[in-house]
């Protein structure tokens, strides 16, 4: 096998590589984005509540109940499997 056909070879494996990358890269930033929506309206449900509240709540407390992202300790084992 000659110089010019290993590097063809090369070329073309490391061709593949970058496009394993960029796709990889192109799926990330849609889920980052689907996540960013996601928060969003959660954050604007929460504010909705919130202005929405009654007297008999205090804002402290609609904050812990609507925050999505405080998690009562039976929840993280749930998370933790999920990841895994």
């Amino acid at each position: 096998m000659n110089i010019s056909t290993v590097l063809e070879l090369k070329f073309g494996a490391l061709m593949k590589n970058y496009e394993t990358v960029v796709s990889s890269n192109e799926e990330l930033n849609n889920h980052i984005e689907y996540l960013r929506r996601q928060l969003d309206e959660l954050m604007k449900q929460k504010k909705k509540i919130l202005t929405s509240s009654s007297g008999s709540m205090g804002k402290e407390e609609s904050e812990k109940d609507c925050n999505p992202l405080d998690s009562s300790s039976e929840e993280e084992p749930q998370r933790r499997l999920r990841r895994e």
